[in-house]
This record gives C-alpha cells, sequence and structure tokens, in this order.
C-alpha cells in the first residue's frame, strides 16, 4: 500500500495534469453556460413556474403558463400584431390550447376563414403561432395507450439507410416487445406525468437536458476530458519509468511485477478520482444554472422527444438518469486507463506505449464516424468510444442499441475483459533477469 499512495501522490504532483484538468474544468463551464444563454429567458421563466406551481401540471396549468409568455413576450406581440392586421383582436391562452388539440372554437374557425381569404397571411400566423401551439401540444401528447411501441420500431428498422437483419433484427425487435411492456407500465404507475421546462426555442422538454450528456455538451466533454487525463496518468506514472530507462530495474522478476501492478492500480485509482471530481463539479454548477434541483425526482419518462413520448427501459427519475451516465462514463474512463496502462506495460517503452494508446481510441472513433456500417455493430457501438459518442442518447429510441436491455453494462463488461486480457499480457511478457 504504500508504493501505491506514494505512486497517487507522485502522479497528483504533476504540474501538467493540474493544468489540464483546470483548463478542462474552465471549457465544461463554458458549455454549461452556453447551454444556458442559447435558452435565455424562457427557460428562467419555466423555472419561476415550478417553483410557483409544482412540476405536475394539468391544462389548466398549461394554460396559464401561456398566459404568462402572451403578456410580454416579443414574439407574441409580432403574432397579436399579425392577427389584428387580419381581423382578429385577440389571442387567449385557450384559443391556443383549442387549436393545438384541434377542438372547434371561435378563434379555430376565424383562422379558417382567413386561410380562405389570404393564404399568405395565415402563413405568417401560423409560423408565429406554431412555438406557443408546440408548447401546448408536447405538454398534452401524453397518451401511450395509443401510442404503438411495436410499430415505430419496425418503421424504425425499416427506414434506417443501413439494413438490421437476422439475430440482430430479432434481438432489437425482442427489446422493442420489452419496451411495449414499459409503455403500459408507464401508464399504470402514472410515470409520465407533466413537468416542464419548456420554451418557445424548444419543440419538446428533453434536449435542455440530454444536450449536456451529448458529445458536445458540458458533461460530454468532462467525460472525453477525462479520458485524456487517463492518458496523461499512465505517460506520467509508467511511461515515465520508461522515460527514466528503469524499466530493466523496476519490471524484472516478481518484485518489478508487484510495482507495475501497484502502478497500474494507482493510474486506474486517479483516473477514475479525477473523472469524479471533474463530473461532480460540473453536475452541481450544473444544478445551479439549469435549477435541476426542482427536477431531481421526477420520472424521465416526462420528457418528449420528436417522435413522442421517452419510454425509458426502466424505472428511473432524471436525478437518477444523471447518476446513471455518471457511472457509464466512469467505467468507461476506468477501462480507457486500463488499455493505456496495460499497451504500456505490453510494449516496455513509452513512445510506442503511447503511440498506441492514441491510437486505438482514434481508430474506434474514426471506424464509428465514417464507415456506415459500424453503426451496427455491438461491440463497437458498446466501446467507451461509441457510448461517448452516444452519450446523450442512452434510454431514447434514437440510439438503436438504447432498447436492449442492460446493453451498456454488458459491452463495457465484454470492453473490460478484453482490455484485461491486453494488460495481462503485458504481465506474462516480464522476465526474470539478472541486474
Amino acid at each position: 500500500m504504500f508504493v501505491f499512495w506514494e505512486e497517487c501522490k507522485y502522479i497528483l504532483r504533476g504540474r501538467f495534469l493540474w493544468i489540464a484538468a483546470i483548463l478542462g474544468m474552465v471549457f465544461a463551464v463554458y458549455y454549461v453556460n452556453e447551454s444556458y444563454r442559447n435558452l435565455g429567458e424562457e427557460i428562467y421563466r419555466s423555472y419561476r413556474f415550478t417553483e410557483q406551481n409544482g412540476v405536475s401540471f394539468e391544462e389548466k396549468d398549461i394554460e396559464k403558463f401561456l398566459e404568462g409568455f402572451l403578456e410580454d413576450h416579443c414574439r407574441a406581440q409580432d403574432l397579436k400584431n399579425e392577427l389584428k392586421a387580419a381581423g382578429i383582436q385577440q389571442i387567449t391562452a385557450k384559443d391556443i390550447l383549442d387549436y393545438a388539440m384541434e377542438r372547434e372554437s371561435a378563434f379555430t374557425d376565424q383562422l379558417m376563414e382567413i386561410q380562405s381569404q389570404d393564404d399568405e397571411a395565415f402563413s405568417e400566423i401560423v409560423n408565429d403561432l406554431f412555438p406557443f401551439v408546440d408548447i401546448a401540444y408536447g405538454a398534452l401528447r401524453r397518451n401511450l395507450e395509443e401510442y404503438d411501441v411495436m410499430e415505430q420500431g419496425e418503421i424504425l428498422l425499416e427506414s434506417r439507410k443501413l439494413p438490421v437483419s437476422g439475430w440482430k433484427r430479432e434481438r432489437l425487435l425482442d427489446g422493442f416487445r420489452q419496451l411495449e411492456k414499459r409503455a403500459r407500465e408507464i401508464t399504470e404507475n402514472g410515470e409520465n406525468q407533466q413537468f416542464l421546462p419548456y420554451s418557445l426555442s424548444m419543440e419538446n422538454n428533453i434536449y435542455w437536458f440530454s444536450n449536456q450528456f451529448s458529445s458536445n455538451g458540458a458533461l460530454g466533454f468532462v467525460w472525453a476530458f477525462s479520458m485524456v487525463l487517463a492518458g496523461i496518468i499512465a505517460a506520467r506514472s509508467l511511461g515515465s519509468s520508461y522515460m527514466n530507462h528503469m524499466s530493466g530495474v523496476l519490471y524484472c522478476g516478481k518484485p518489478g511485477r508487484r510495482l507495475a501492478l501497484k502502478k497500474t492500480a494507482s493510474v486506474l485509482a486517479m483516473s477514475g478520482l479525477c473523472y469524479l471530481v471533474l463530473s461532480l463539479l460540473a453536475t452541481g454548477y450544473c444544478v445551479f444554472m439549469f435549477r435541476l434541483d426542482l427536477y431531481w425526482d421526477v420520472p424521465l419518462a416526462s420528457m418528449i422527444q420528436y417522435a413522442g413520448p421517452l419510454i425509458p427501459r426502466f424505472p428511473v427519475t432524471i436525478g437518477g438518469y444523471w447518476w446513471f451516465q455518471m457511472g457509464v462514463g466512469l467505467a468507461s474512463v476506468l477501462i480507457l486507463a486500463l488499455l493505456f496502462s496495460g499497451v504500456m506495460v505490453l510494449t516496455k517503452s513509452f513512445y510506442a506505449g503511447s503511440a498506441i494508446s492514441v491510437g486505438i481510441p482514434l481508430l474506434l472513433l474514426g471506424v464509428i464516424l465514417s464507415v456506415p456500417e459500424a453503426q451496427n455493430w455491438f461491440l463497437l457501438m458498446g466501446s467507451p468510444v461509441g457510448l461517448f459518442l452516444n452519450a446523450g442518447k442512452f434510454l431514447r429510441q434514437d440510439f438503436l442499441f438504447s432498447i436492449l436491455p442492460h446493453f451498456e453494462g454488458i459491452m463495457l463488461l465484454i470492453w473490460a475483459g478484453l482490455v484485461g486480457v491486453l494488460a495481462a499480457l503485458g504481465f506474462v511478457r516480464f522476465r526474470r533477469t539478472a541486474l
């Protein structure tokens, strides 16, 4: 244990590691601020409404929410001016709800009359009306009893440019069958309660949250950056021994193997610690900026995406999903840290080890992004790199493998086994040598 702790302290004394970590956190904060700036005042309005009215709301609450927009929002003023020019003197939140739900009303009749007389004016009105209608429609389209999961799954598989056939297709169809059962559970358990935030710039209430995990989002960036830090840590610990020409002294016989094992353990510990610290700091900042404390216990099934309601394959809240994402990210970082350490031990060379360590993730990244057929491969899409590229899509049906039970866990275990074999081969290469 003494060697382990000394090695951990040695890793933490690296100035370059601290500089890189601080810069990484600065960029993560930048991504959070950019996301918040793009949402602006509208999402802050949702937070205030949630504080006053709660996260669960019905049609009367949506009407109250839209009334606030109609009172003072600039887009509402443009809409009112266009309606007045067309002969409609006022518009209410109830008018918007009736139009969104295709109910008969005086306002709907007036719009149809405008359409018959001046199609251009009608198009301008509808364009400005659409964001308000979309909030109302999105908040109310929660009936999963009429949502055919199997039908949507078959359409998804047929619409893909790359066909999925054979046992993979059957496996995915079975996943959709399981998802259909989850849809019934969501309806029975009342998991899909309504909640904010909505804004005029979003067509649903999921992307304010999932974008934080995407590959170019704040926590996605922390995930990718932690993989880079794992490489830096492995280079400082194992790589520095080779740079100092100590491989013949340190790694000979059983004592050398034990020392290399302790160095590998320290690399894993420090890589995981860096990821957890950066993730928790970024999460704390996201909670502060996006008021996640208001929605932490809300079921994830409340979220809406373009294709319809979100149907996560297991019951989970927004807070629970956050920890799920963090766990997948931690496992991915540790697997890559073990890969970097194993390659260093196997090659017994700083330069060759560094080149291979960088080359393997870049190769995976290039294949997934540039070879379309790779997106149908379980092994590639379940790799740490493949999971990172889809980090904002876990439990969402636009990531094809998200419907498979325990997909992330099973694939990470397989990759951990593969990388573990590589590291074991490195230790087997050690020979008892004379000093």
